[in-house]
């Protein structure tokens, strides 16, 4: 994540800020012991990205992680931030990538796109297998 974001801000000559949080507040070193968390305690770290993103209403939104696209993509039509349609629980990963970026509506009127990629662990230093997500990630930034 932070090889992502430090090229972003270098591509950009600065003029990209990134909020690197994750969907759920609460750590753990794999998804699977994330699963065996109880369910209060995964909702209420969900709460805290939740207030995040009505706050700030990013403009970009990058999630990484089948399971997280997932729990976004619920989150944001069960707020009517995107379009029902958008949803499709048997997609997997790559049919989330292949979308594109997917629009967004903040309720404060102020808009967005989520892109899907794979997980960020498998970026690296050069993050050469991750060059497209970054061009069309500043390609949305020089449109705004």
């Amino acid at each position: 994540m932070n090889q992502l974001v430090n090229q972003l801000e270098t591509q950009s000559n600065e003029a990209i800020e990134v909020l690197e949080t994750n969907i759920n507040a609460y750590a753990t070193p794999t998804a699977k012991k994330l699963k065996a968390i109880h369910p209060s305690i995964k909702q209420s770290g969900q709460e805290w990205f939740h207030k995040l993103m009505r706050e700030h209403t990013p403009a970009v939104v990058i999630v990484h992680s089948l399971d997280a696209t997932r729990d976004l993509m619920k989150w944001l039509i069960a707020n009517e931030m995107i379009q029902s349609s958008v949803y499709n629980r048997s997609y997997r990963l790559r049919d989330w990538i292949d979308l594109g970026p997917i629009p967004i509506n903040y309720p404060s009127g102020a808009t967005g796109v989520v892109f899907c990629t794979k997980h960020l662990k498998y970026y690296g230093w050069k993050g050469n297998a991750f060059q497209q997500l970054r061009e069309d990630i500043l390609t949305q930034f020089n449109e705004r």
